[in-house]
């Protein structure tokens, strides 16, 4: 289905980190959201488009202009799809999390947090 849209919309109130719209991006669909930020998936104007959450009016006017605009909405398409497989692909987020790890593989740790297996699978605390 994803590749057969023009245009990708995520209307929320708040949060943009949905495994659906980093599916549209990384099939290079040009994606709106309501929410976004330079912390976000969707960058505006950068990686894709945003609204205000809970203005129509204003999704709309944003739908309007990527309808009117197949330039910008490749661009934006292009960029989101680079940004979600440099920053956001599940590879390079198991490397990050393994980078984590290794960082943090020296550091001591008390046994008592493992869960007892006679317990219920409760972490001892003894």
């Amino acid at each position: 289905y994803l590749d057969a849209m023009d245009v990708f919309v995520l209307a929320v109130p708040a949060g943009s980190m949905s495994i659906a719209l980093l599916e549209a991006m990384g099939r290079g669909v040009a994606s709106v959201i309501t929410f976004g930020g330079p912390e976000e998936a969707v960058i505006d104007g950068v990686t894709g488009r945003t609204a205000p959450p809970n203005n129509p009016a204003a999704l709309g006017s944003v739908l309007g202009q990527l309808v009117a605009d197949t330039a910008l909405r490749e661009r934006l398409a292009s960029a989101g799809y680079a940004h979600v497989r440099d920053n956001l692909s599940v590879a390079i987020v198991a490397e990050k999390l393994l980078q984590v790890y290794e960082a943090n593989a020296s550091a001591k740790f008390d046994p008592a947090w493992l869960p007892d297996a006679t317990s219920s699978g409760r972490a001892s605390r003894s």
